[in-house]
């Protein structure tokens, strides 16, 4: 049963009225990012090699996950071994991503994907996952991998 309950022109189903601003934008943007998604995802996907060039220049021993896979151009997870990720990023304020361990509880664990591809808790734990998007530059990336490198070396055993 709903919680509320609609007028006569939703057949008391939802209350509210349709937002047709929003619907019309939505499908504005749909129409641009289907005329742009093919060109996007390679520029997106040629930043993303360069930053993984960058990292593995800069630490040869990163480990990137599912290097090999149909994945998506935009995204890079990497894992910086025996440093954990999220001190690295916490080195990093200006550089917004996310690690390889999920909080539950007060407590950091490996995150369930990680753990079902069979990554040892070593890589996981030392995983940062970078995310690019339509704005971003090749220069941001550049900043980015200095910045992600210099604190890896700083938290280097």
């Amino acid at each position: 049963a709903p919680l509320v309950r609609g007028g006569g022109q939703e057949r008391g189903i939802r209350p509210g009225t349709e937002n047709v601003p929003y619907i019309a934008g939505l499908g504005a943007a749909a129409r641009l990012a289907g005329k742009t998604l093919e060109a996007e995802a390679a520029r997106q996907q040629g930043l993303r090699d360069l930053l993984t060039v960058l990292l593995r220049e800069g630490f040869p021993g990163l480990v990137v996950h599912s290097e090999r896979a149909a994945r998506l151009p935009n995204t890079l997870s990497a894992a910086f071994p025996n440093i954990p990720g999220q001190e690295i990023l916490e080195r990093c304020p200006k550089i917004f991503a996310s690690t390889g361990a999920a909080c539950h509880e007060d407590t950091v664990s490996l995150s369930h994907v990680l753990s079902a591809m069979g990554v040892s808790p070593e890589k996981g734990m030392g995983t940062v996952r970078l995310t690019l998007g339509r704005g971003t530059t090749e220069d941001q990336v550049r900043r980015a991998a200095r910045q992600i490198l210099a604190a890896a070396r700083e938290l280097s055993p």
